[in-house]
């Protein structure tokens, strides 16, 4: 008796379908690896944006503590004035005037750190000569009110950070800024 060979079918993957799934997975892997450019770029601009809001808020904390000392030195004088003496950086000892300019405070570096920080090292792996890489800031004051009754009065200041980014896909320097306010006790 003589028997038909029925054809087996065949095994394994055709050419055809080999190159479908290497450009189907090639398509996948290139989507994965922008996925992945886009997802350092926004972290590095979410360092920056929380750098310049650690320096503002540092700033701000700065003028908090010298309000705190003007509205000692009026609580405890006679008349409520605050003696002038060389300490005040940020509130004028006149009063609550407003101060329509912008005053400008020193730059800080990548890390927060003031030039003259003593842990700030320029020959140190985070210095840079970078311009780029520094937070300017600027404040301005609002005008204050003073209780002459309690001898203190509130005064609102907002402190405004800015630095460069680069843009990786363009390569062109934007400018960005922060601003941040808070009353402080004169």
């Amino acid at each position: 008796m003589s028997t038909i060979r029925q054809p087996h079918p065949s095994q394994g993957f055709s050419m055809v379908e080999l190159l479908i799934t290497m450009f189907i997975l090639a398509i996948g892997l290139l989507g994965l690896a922008t996925l992945q450019f886009s997802a350092q770029a926004q972290g590095l601009g979410a360092r920056q944006r929380g750098t310049a809001s650690f320096v503002a808020h540092n700033l701000l904390d700065r003028i908090q503590a010298e309000g705190a000392l003007s509205s000692g030195e009026r609580a405890i004088s006679i008349d409520g004035t605050v003696t002038p003496n060389g300490r005040f950086k940020y509130i004028d000892p006149a009063g609550a005037a407003a101060t329509t300019a912008l005053a400008n405070d020193d730059g800080y570096t990548i890390l927060g750190l003031l030039p003259d920080d003593p842990y700030y090292d320029p020959k140190g792996p985070h210095a840079t000569a970078d311009k780029t890489l520094v937070y300017n800031t600027s404040w301005i004051r609002g005008r204050g009110v003073i209780n002459a009754y309690a001898k203190s009065g509130l005064q609102e200041f907002v402190v405004n950070v800015t630095w460069t980014e680069i843009n990786p896909q363009t390569k062109a320097t934007i400018t960005k800024s922060i601003s941040v306010s808070r009353y402080v006790r004169i």
